[in-house]
């Protein structure tokens, strides 16, 4: 059906969810859990579960300091995601790296916790890696959370929860 509909390109798969499935919300948790599965057909449930929830966040605004419902910041998204699968995870970016454990992978694999800033004392940004180099983060104010590529330039680090 997806075929049918258009879901054999990159750019016909979004129309094609949707037609199978009107909600957003439901198309958008596909559409970043296909990224996740294209890196790893053996993503794992925790993983699963915490892309599940971040891609349901999908749009709703940035509010610093917002651990949801109604706002999240970056770590307040990470913090909210894991706990929904059933990890725990601290506050704040600069203590969710702190708390590891580091990734030591070249290539971060989904779920993994990416980390930017001014160095391994220095983080100020985490977003959720969903794989094929995207990432699911509240970005800044004014924003709202969304995928988007991530700075690799900026990488401090990744960690692996769970």
């Amino acid at each position: 059906m997806l075929c049918a509909d258009g879901g054999g390109t990159a750019t016909g798969l979004r129309g094609a969810v949707s037609a199978y499935n009107h909600d957003p919300v439901y198309v958008s948790t596909v559409l970043v859990l296909s990224l996740a599965f294209a890196d790893d057909a053996g993503v794992d449930a925790t993983v699963v579960a915490a892309l599940t929830y971040a891609a349901s966040q999908l749009g709703v605004p940035y509010r610093w300091g917002g651990t949801g419902p109604g706002g999240f910041d970056c770590s307040g998204l990470s913090q909210a995601a894991f706990a929904h699968a059933g990890v725990s995870l601290p506050r704040v970016a600069q203590d969710q790296f702190d708390a590891g454990p580091t990734v030591t992978a070249a290539q971060p694999s989904a779920g993994d916790l990416l980390f930017f800033g001014s160095g391994p004392g220095g983080v100020d940004h985490v977003g959720i890696y969903a794989g094929d180099g995207l990432m699911v983060d509240a970005p800044h104010t004014g924003a709202v959370v969304r995928v988007e590529a991530a700075d690799w330039s900026g990488l401090v680090g990744a960690t692996r929860p769970g």
